[in-house]
C-alpha cells in the first residue's frame, strides 16, 4: 500500500507522460494562520496566475504539506532545468532522468489524493480529518526513504521489521526535526524558506542536484572525464541508507509508562490503534523514534 502510487514506468506510458506535461501548469501553495484549526491549500494555473482557494486541510497537516510541496517542486524544477530545458545541455544521467520522472508522477498522485480527498469532504472536513494515502506517503518517506517497490519490500523483509506495518505508523509520532537535520540545509527547505525563488540567491541548482545525489546515493549528472577529478564530493547531507533507520534510528514501542519496553507493534495493540490515532490511544501505544548512537 505504501508504494501504491509509484509508477512501474513513465517513458512509453501515455497516462504518466500526460501527468509530466501537466505538472508545470499548476502550482499549489499552503497557508496557515497561527492558532487556527484549519489550514488552506491554494492553486494557480498557470503558476504565474494569482492563487485561488482550493480546499481546507487540518492544521496538523500544514508543516507536512509545506515540506511536501517544497520537495515536489524541487524535483520538478531540477528535471525541467536539466532535462527539459532547451537553453542548456541535458546533464542528467539516464538513471536520474527516470528517477525524477517516477518521483514526479508519484508525488503528483499523492498530492491530488490529499487535495481531492479534502475537497470531497467539503464542510464535513474537521481538524481531526486524516487522508490515509497521504499518511502512508509520510511514513514511507521517513522510515524507508524511498518509495519504489524494491526498496519498500527490502525494508519489509528485514528481520527487525517483520512485525512492523508501515500503514499503521502515524506521522505525528515520528521525529521530523531529525529528518530535516538529516536532509541538510539544501534539501530540507527551511534554509530557502520553502520557496524556490530563493534558490538562485543562496546556492546554485547544481549544488541542489549534487545534494540530491548524495541523499539518494545516485549518480545524478554526467560529468566530462576531464572534470571528474576536479569535482569535490559534497559533504552534506548524510548518505541515505534505508531511510532514517539506516542513519542510526530505530522505531520503538512505548507501552504505558514502561520506557524500556523495546519491540514492535503487536497485532492486538495495532487493532486498537488504527491509522488515525486518538489522544487516548496514543498514550497507550505510541510509535516514537529514538537515537541509538
Amino acid at each position: 500500500m505504501s508504494n501504491l502510487f509509484y509508477p512501474a514506468k513513465v517513458s512509453g506510458d501515455k497516462y504518466n507522460l500526460v501527468i509530466l506535461e501537466f505538472i508545470p501548469q499548476l502550482r499549489y501553495t499552503v497557508k496557515h494562520e497561527p492558532g487556527q484549526p484549519m489550514a488552506t491549500i491554494h492553486e494557480a494555473s498557470p503558476p504565474s496566475a494569482t492563487p485561488t482557494f482550493k480546499t481546507k486541510i487540518p492544521a496538523a497537516y500544514y508543516l507536512y504539506v509545506q515540506h511536501f510541496l517544497w520537495w515536489y517542486y524541487l524535483l520538478t524544477t531540477l528535471y525541467q532545468k536539466f532535462h527539459n530545458c532547451a537553453m542548456v545541455s541535458r546533464i542528467l544521467t539516464t538513471t536520474a532522468t527516470r528517477f525524477l520522472q517516477w518521483m514526479q508522477v508519484m508525488l503528483d498522485i499523492v498530492i491530488e489524493q490529499l487535495v481531492m480527498g479534502c475537497v470531497a469532504l467539503g464542510e464535513n472536513i474537521t481538524p481531526d480529518t486524516r487522508i490515509p494515502y497521504f499518511n502512508y506517503y509520510l511514513a514511507t518517506e521517513f522510515v524507508v526513504g524511498c518509495h519504489d517497490p524494491t526498496s519498500v519490500d527490502a525494508w519489509r523483509r528485514k528481520p527487525e521489521n517483520k512485525d512492523l506495518n508501515l500503514e499503521r505508523i502515524h506521522p505525528d509520532t515520528l521525529d521530523w526535526a531529525a529528518y530535516d537535520t538529516a536532509l541538510g540545509k539544501h534539501l530540507s527547505g527551511a534554509y530557502y524558506k520553502y520557496s524556490l525563488a530563493n534558490v538562485g540567491v543562496r546556492a546554485s541548482w547544481i549544488q541542489l542536484l549534487d545534494a540530491l545525489r548524495q541523499w539518494y546515493s545516485m549518480t545524478m549528472r554526467v560529468i566530462p572525464k576531464a572534470r571528474r577529478k576536479a569535482v569535490a564530493p559534497s559533504t552534506e547531507p548524510t548518505k541515505l541508507v534505508h531511510g532514517m533507520a539506516g542513519l542510526g534510528y530505530q522505531l520503538r514501542k512505548d507501552v504505558d509508562e514502561d520506557r524500556n519496553a523495546e519491540g514492535v507493534i503487536d497485532d492486538d495493540a495495532a487493532e486498537k490503534c488504527p491509522l488515525v490515532i486518538t489522544s487516548n490511544c496514543r498514550k497507550q501505544n505510541t510509535m516514537r523514534l529514538h537515537i541509538l548512537w
